[in-house]
């Protein structure tokens, strides 16, 4: 029989073509994943992190080739780091923890993209979060004015201090100790705008600072309020008294005290001054009132604190702090009642001269002195 040429052979058999062609689709099976899982840049090391305070960093790591653009993620991840999921919304190469990733670890995933296609790599996760809530350096203030009291936020000291979210929450209270306060429902706002349900009651505020956890200080209960429109009742003032001034319209203690000091500047060895009070006492104020004292520097009593109430005449004398001081020592007083503006006197020696005297008034409830309105 004889040879025929190539290109004068017959065509394939139905059966041959289907069993070559199923042989080549075998074969581009085994091809596309190994071309698949060589797409894309090679990591030649991890991304890293760093941290500066709340915010951390991711670089790139390293890649082959090393021109490709990036993208990244970030994970919250449990103790182990061994299960991690997505956090949304953070895209940037930065991140800044919240009160979210308290008790958590963070990790960033980078994506490296080239003309190959796009690899991703994550980097090893931080240690677990810890809880690290801003610091408040100066606890916030309430003013009124009109019928309506105001608050500041006070001072707070932060890692990030732009991103710290600060709220308000205003309390009403039946007395002057914080823990008869509790949540007036909606008033959340830099203001409060006083009402009827106020009377006879005491207000404060609690401001909240939330950044990695968060912290709240609260101010003294303010109060009480009388009848707005004026005319104060009861133990306290009104809403708003002639002046305009919820604050200002508070009671203070009636008869209002003074404090009467006797003494003077002697001399102490060759060069040296000093200065003796030979007569302390309070006169004038109304019985019952509570008496607090307290002495520090050179020459002051030991004891601590000296605590009294005002007889019956309104007057208490405080023997134990005539003494000789030396410089710089000061003595504080602080006379009070429930519901009332008080008296804060602050005595304070100086060298070679007589003392140095401050009055101020102490709002019910509060420690520290403000100017009497």
């Amino acid at each position: 029989m004889p040879l025929r040429s190539e290109q004068g052979s017959p065509a394939a058999p139905p059966r041959l073509r289907r069993v070559a062609l199923a042989c080549a689709l075998a074969v581009l099976a085994t091809l596309v994943p190994a071309a698949s899982a060589t797409a894309g840049p090679v990591l030649a090391a991890d991304p890293t992190l760093s941290r500066a305070g709340r915010t951390l960093t991711t670089d790139n790591g390293s890649w082959i080739p090393a021109q490709n653009t990036y993208s990244y993620g970030w994970q919250r991840c449990d103790a182990t780091a061994a299960t991690c999921v997505d956090v949304p919304g953070r895209t940037g190469n930065t991140y800044l923890l919240t009160t979210a990733d308290i008790s958590t670890r963070i990790r960033s995933v980078v994506a490296a993209t080239s003309l190959l296609g796009t690899t991703t790599a994550p980097s090893a996760a931080t240690t677990l979060i810890s809880a690290a809530p801003p610091l408040n350096t100066k606890p916030p203030v309430v003013t009124g004015r009109g019928t309506t009291l105001s608050a500041t936020l006070g001072d707070w000291s932060d890692p990030s201090p732009t991103s710290v979210i600060y709220t308000r929450q205003w309390q009403r209270c039946s007395g002057a100790n914080a823990l008869s306060c509790q949540n007036v429902s909606g008033r959340v706002g830099a203001t409060y705008p006083l009402t009827a349900a106020d009377q006879g009651k005491f207000i404060r505020v609690v401001v909240s600072a939330e950044g990695l956890g968060k912290a709240s200080v609260g101010t003294a209960p303010l109060g009480p309020f009388g009848p707005l429109g004026g005319g104060g009742g009861g133990n306290g003032g009104g809403g708003g008294g002639s002046n305009g001034d919820p604050v200002a319209a508070l009671r203070k203690l009636r008869p209002f005290p003074k404090v009467i000091i006797v003494g003077e500047v002697i001399k102490s060895g060759r060069f040296r001054k000093v200065t003796r009070i030979s007569g302390l006492a309070i006169r004038g104020g109304p019985k019952g009132a509570s008496v607090s004292v307290s002495c520090r520097g050179r020459g002051c009593p030991r004891g601590g604190t000296f605590r009294a109430k005002l007889n019956r005449a309104g007057g208490l004398g405080l023997k134990r702090y005539q003494r000789i001081y030396r410089a710089e020592a000061v003595i504080e007083i602080r006379i009070t009642r429930r519901g009332a503006i008080g008296k804060f006197t602050r005595l304070r020696v100086r060298a070679g001269g007589i003392p140095t005297r401050r009055n101020a008034c102490l709002m019910p409830g509060a420690s520290r002195p403000r100017r009497c309105p």
